[in-house]
C-alpha cells in the first residue's frame, strides 16, 4: 500500500533471519528514514497475558504511537488494549528518525495467536498502519 504512494519502503528483513537490534537501527539511520516502525508479536511465561501495546521512546514520537494505536483499535476486534507506553528499546532509543514499536499480541496466548494468524487481521492492521503513516507524513 505504501509503495503505491511512491514511498520507498525499506524492510530490515523480509525472511525469518536473525538481525541484531543494532543492525536494524543502522539500516534505518543509514537510509535517513522518515519513520521506523517495528512490528512484533510478544510472548510471556503464562498464557493469560494478552493484548496489543504500542511503544515510543522520545516524547516527539508519542503522537505517532497514539495515532497508530488508536487506528488499530478502531477495528472491530475483541482484544485487550494494553495502551501506548514509553519503552526503552534499542530500536527506538538509538534511532534517528521518529520510531515506534508495535506488539500486536502474545503468541503465548491462544486467542491472540489465532487472531494474529488470521489473514483478515494481518491485512486490516497493515492497511491501517499504512494509512496512519501516509497521514502522518502528509502533515
Amino acid at each position: 500500500m505504501l509503495e503505491k504512494t511512491r514511498a520507498e519502503v525499506i524492510l530490515t528483513r523480509d525472511e525469518d533471519e536473525s538481525l541484531s537490534l543494532a543492525e536494524r537501527t543502522k539500516i534505518s539511520n543509514d537510509h535517513n528514514a522518515d519513520l521506523f516502525i517495528s512490528v512484533h508479536y510478544d510472548a510471556f511465561e503464562t498464557s493469560d497475558v494478552s493484548g496489543i501495546t504500542t511503544y515510543y521512546s522520545e516524547d516527539k514520537d508519542q503522537q505517532l504511537a497514539n495515532l497508530i494505536h488508536g487506528k488499530i483499535f478502531k477495528q472491530n476486534m475483541e482484544v485487550r488494549d494494553r495502551g501506548v507506553s514509553y519503552g526503552d528499546y534499542h530500536v527506538l532509543r538509538e534511532n534517528e528518525s521518529p520510531s515506534i514499536l508495535l506488539e500486536l499480541g502474545f503468541i503465548s496466548n491462544k486467542e491472540d495467536e489465532q487472531r494474529m494468524q488470521s489473514q483478515e487481521f494481518q491485512t486490516n492492521t497493515s492497511n491501517l498502519i499504512a494509512e496512519v503513516i501516509i497521514e502522518y507524513l502528509s502533515k
